[in-house]
């Protein structure tokens, strides 16, 4: 179950629920619950996966980035989500090589 919050941007909300379904289905994580905010931040964003039980992520992402920046930052905060859901290490090297060709193929299968 995926859940997205921001500030009231509707069209944001609307184009990231989107986006990140295509992301969640191309990395086969459908059964996690997923919670994405947008926040201020100092960072691009992060992830905390439910050590416990490994069902559950919670992902911010800074809101004052443009568009592009925060769904490419989606994808590389699913990428660790996915990495932590199949208990491997975070690897930020994994993210960053993967994060553009996620966003990629996801933006155009999200609005094919």
């Amino acid at each position: 179950m995926l859940h997205i919050y921001t500030n009231g941007n509707h069209k944001l909300l609307l184009e990231a629920y989107d986006y990140a379904q295509e992301v969640i289905k191309i990395l086969g994580i459908e059964n996690i619950n997923i919670e994405i905010i947008f926040d201020e931040l100092g960072i691009d964003g992060y992830c905390e996966v439910s050590v416990d039980d490994r069902t559950a992520a919670d992902i911010t992402i800074n809101e004052d980035m443009n568009n592009i920046k925060q769904f490419i930052t989606i994808a590389h905060e699913l990428i660790h989500t996915w990495q932590f859901i199949n208990g491997l290490d975070m690897d930020e090297d994994v993210a960053y090589y993967l994060e553009e060709e996620l966003y990629e193929i996801a933006r155009v299968y999200t609005y094919e």
